[in-house]
């Protein structure tokens, strides 16, 4: 319950404070963690010299860039960031921008420059060098493949893929997302299913299991997993999808400080092969920060090949 106190003080706040100088204070407080951050990772490392080794390309990188950056690689800099055009759909009442000549919509009340910020973030984050990346050039969706986006978000994955693949589903539970995602999806209704719920490990108003979407279709299936830590639950709600062995999965491993090794031994039990993406991640979020900050990214995970003709056409970097 919110304080109300609290609430009182913000509300003047925001009143009597001008928008510039909020700004410039939030910058400087940003500013000030980001340095307490990073004096508490490098005391970290230390007195734990063996772990160090395992990420010292990334503690190198943050010291020299003097700043948190979820993907701590100098690639992230080498490219400026584009200037993207962004469009107004006045009789949706949406923005959007023009992925692959597609439109892209995003909420309502998003400001160009947040559109710019989100889309090139989400253009960084599938980078053929990024630990965030989901495929690869022998992993990566194909004709014979349903799709199944869990944690769509704006769906950008899914408009990479949506001329490739024999069918979507889409899983997003989030209100903001529904009419953009409506929208983007508006000329491929009949292949790309949105459901409007949170994949997981059990049926109700809110929450549906893969399984039970699934349970009348045929694969193969490829299962994209990034939400935000409940990753477990959706496995578990998707336990007979994952015993065909036409089923391919790309799971987020970043959410929770073990995610990695547990899927990693998840997956092998199953039966699956198992690949991780090179490099880490260093979660920005406070609560995901804790001893040795660095995670692994995604992990990829089949029974049978990958790919059978991998293509540059078809390739992972979707920049």
């Amino acid at each position: 319950m919110s304080n109300p106190y609290f609430e009182t003080m913000r509300r003047l706040y925001r009143k009597c404070v001008p928008l510039r100088v909020r700004r410039s204070i939030e910058r400087a407080r940003n500013q000030y963690n980001e340095k307490i951050l990073i004096r508490r990772i490098n005391r970290y490392f230390e007195t734990h010299q063996e772990e160090k080794r395992f990420f010292q390309k990334e503690l190198d990188f943050i010291n020299r860039a003097k700043s948190i950056q979820m993907i701590p690689y100098p690639f992230i800099f080498e490219k400026e960031r584009s200037k993207i055009d962004v469009y107004y759909d006045s009789g949706a009442g949406f923005p959007y921008v023009l992925h692959r000549e597609r439109r892209l919509y995003f909420p309502s009340k998003a400001s160009p420059d947040l559109v710019q910020k989100m889309y090139n973030g989400l253009l960084l984050e599938q980078h053929m060098l990024s630990p965030h990346q989901y495929f690869s050039n022998d992993f990566f969706p194909t004709d014979n493949d349903a799709f199944l986006d869990i944690g769509a978000a704006e769906g950008l994955i899914s408009l990479e893929w949506v001329e490739t693949v024999r069918a979507i589903i889409l899983f997003e539970p989030e209100p903001i997302w529904r009419e953009p995602l409506a929208l983007t999806f508006e000329p491929w209704k009949d292949k790309v299913r949105i459901i409007a719920k949170a994949a997981s490990s059990f049926d109700d108003d809110k929450c549906q299991m893969v399984d039970s979407v699934l349970q009348y279709q045929n694969g193969p299936f490829l299962l994209k997993l990034d939400v935000e830590g409940q990753e477990a639950a959706v496995l578990k709600g998707a336990s007979k999808t994952l015993l065909k062995p036409d089923t391919r999965v790309v799971c987020c491993t970043y959410h929770r400080k073990e995610d990695a090794k547990t899927f990693e031994q998840f997956f092998s039990e199953g039966g699956y092969h198992t690949q991780m993406t090179d490099g880490y991640l260093l979660p920005t979020d406070k609560e995901m920060q804790s001893p040795p900050y660095f995670r692994r990214g995604v992990i990829r995970a089949w029974k049978s090949k990958r790919n059978e003709s991998p293509s540059q056409e078809n390739g992972a970097d979707v920049l």
